[in-house]
């Protein structure tokens, strides 16, 4: 089934089998806000869309690959544990191959986006301090045009330190065993001025910088 959302972007929603590995992932709808059960508390949104097909683009023995349902970008994915994990403070060595696993699968998402549309750049890791229970890894293209990126918060949380890329996490437990999470650091980064990805101008206002963003310069 199809559908055609306000940006033009075609969306497909369907669950494919372990197998169907060559799909190549739709850009995200910024208008299909997930519907959480009620009495779900939004902490655990991730718990509920782990349960309903809607959400799901994809799954393997370890992972959920979900929709992200607030994308802040054309192409915005959830590489999600089937583990209970919290969150990267409760890593350690004994979780680097689901890492590891998670990477790979982020990785497989990107090249088959970029085999349709190959300019695209890409980033995946985790927010240091997440709004969500279970650990859950960003699979982002980084032209971060989405209507639902609309805040200072948001834009920091995936462009300054805020954002922990999943190579660093995985060289991190490897060399030290744990990730040191001082969350009073990560949440004064979110009150930074916006930098823009492309050159040192700082924005207080996203309208300015989405502008600035998408100038002849920096297409």
């Amino acid at each position: 089934v199809f559908s055609l959302d306000n940006a033009g972007w075609f969306v497909q929603r369907s669950i494919v089998s372990m197998s169907a590995k060559d799909r190549i992932p739709p850009p995200s709808d910024p208008n299909n806000k997930p519907q959480r059960p009620r009495g779900c508390d939004w902490e655990d949104a991730l718990l509920a869309a782990m349960k309903d097909p809607k959400q799901i683009f994809e799954e393997d023995e370890q992972t959920f690959t979900l929709y992200d349902g607030y994308p802040k970008s054309k192409y915005h994915y959830l590489v999600v544990p089937k583990e209970d994990i919290y969150s990267v403070k409760e890593l350690t060595r004994k979780n680097l191959d689901l890492l590891r696993h998670m990477h790979g699968v982020a990785e497989g998402l990107v090249s088959r986006i970029k085999s349709r549309e190959p300019s695209l750049e890409f980033k995946f890791g985790y927010h240091a301090v997440p709004s969500l229970r279970r650990l859950h890894m960003h699979v982002v293209s980084c032209d971060f045009s989405s209507w639902r990126m609309r805040r200072k918060h948001h834009w920091n949380t995936f462009n300054t330190e805020y954002f922990m890329p999943s190579s660093l996490v995985i060289e991190t437990l490897e060399k030290c065993g744990a990730i040191d999470v001082d969350e009073k650091m990560y949440a004064d980064l979110l009150a930074l001025p916006m930098k823009c990805l492309h050159c040192s101008q700082h924005f207080e206002d996203m309208k300015l910088l989405k502008k600035h963003l998408s100038s002849n310069k920096h297409v």
